[in-house]
């Protein structure tokens, strides 16, 4: 059986592309090194745990390093790589990587970029589309991806880049966007947002989709946006997320923080190249993301801070039960409910 190589498959988005090609029956080799960045390294190997459960072959290795490389190619046979894995943007960053795997004889290689790489559109309220120049950024993670974007260009291999827009979800890690602005609104504290600007979030489900119908359409040379399409304020969701709670929210913006740009994606691309389309809403990611973190919380005895007398408790005990919502009720907590943009 032809074999697909995920590599930063332990990751939040690889794990869910590899349990993603596994649901399909497909035969899925899983790489990463478990280092202790981004969700870190215990998550990691939770999801390694999951996925060879499900049949995935599980493999330690630095993808950046050659010497290594050659036995993962050697050993596994991959067909196709679906490239989630994230290097150091003061190394050879992807291009030993493509080497090998060029050399090897890798029939398909789908690489996820960064929706993040856009630049303030040239008028306003317009789209990100993916034949726009793309500017020079100040973050070197950012620099990274355009540059492995120019590699794989030049590689003489056939790929599709998938620029993934942020991801929304349940069961993610605090850091990730709501999760820590949403143990806020269990608290009953303020939550501090660095902007509001309207962004797109794009579900997990329907970005790994993307990533599966890339690896199997395979339509060479192509760049696609992986988003919505839809706007959304973060404040939106997290107004969805207290009324699914049945708590207030307070927030404010934080007036020093850097104010990065947020564009919609266009993407009539990835409809007509990968035959991609959303299939998930934000009322879904806030339905499952609440649901998720309030059965932890009736069901764990996790420490909670307690209330001051003087202070109303708004947030749940243990033996509180779910708040049961309706989906209108839900979407009614959006100004603009998944408003098309401009």
């Amino acid at each position: 059986m032809a074999r697909t190589l995920v590599t930063g498959g332990c990751g939040l988005l690889g794990s869910a592309i590899a349990g993603r090609l596994l649901d399909a029956g497909e035969a899925v080799v899983v790489a990463d090194l478990f280092e202790d960045t981004g969700d870190g390294q215990v998550a990691k190997e939770e999801r390694a745990q999951v996925l060879r459960v499900r049949g995935a072959e599980v493999v330690r290795v630095d993808l950046a390093n050659p010497a290594l490389l050659w036995p993962l190619f050697a050993d596994h046979r991959p067909s196709a790589v679906v490239n989630a894995a994230l290097f150091a943007p003061d190394g050879d960053g992807l291009r030993p990587f493509v080497s090998v795997a060029r050399a090897a004889g890798i029939g398909f290689f789908v690489h996820l970029s960064d929706g993040a790489l856009y630049g303030e559109p040239a008028e306003p309220g317009l789209r990100a589309k993916e034949d726009e120049p793309l500017p020079v950024k100040e973050d070197p993670s950012l620099r990274q991806k355009a540059a492995e974007e120019e590699l794989l260009r030049d590689a003489a291999m056939p790929y599709t880049i998938l620029r993934v827009f942020p991801l929304i979800g349940p069961c993610f890690p605090e850091w990730r966007f709501p999760g820590q602005a949403f143990e806020s609104i269990l608290l009953g504290d303020e939550v501090v947002l660095p902007d509001d600007e309207p962004r797109d979030f794009v579900h997990i489900d329907d970005a790994a989709r993307a990533a599966q119908l890339a690896l199997h359409v395979r339509a060479a040379g192509a760049t696609v946006n992986v988003g919505s399409g839809l706007e959304a304020r973060p404040s939106d969701i997290l107004k969805a997320l207290a009324v699914r709670s049945g708590l207030p929210l307070r927030f404010r913006i934080d007036p020093e923080a850097k104010k990065p740009v947020h564009r919609i994606a266009d993407t009539t691309a990835a409809c007509e190249l990968i035959r991609f389309v959303p299939q998930r809403d934000i009322g879904d990611a806030v339905e499952a993301i609440a649901a998720a973190r309030l059965r932890t919380e009736t069901t764990t005895s996790r420490p909670r801070r307690e209330s001051t007398p003087s202070t109303r408790r708004d947030t749940p005990s243990p033996s509180d039960a779910p708040r049961v919502v309706s989906r209108r009720e839900i979407f009614s907590a959006f100004r603009r409910p998944f408003g098309k943009g401009r």
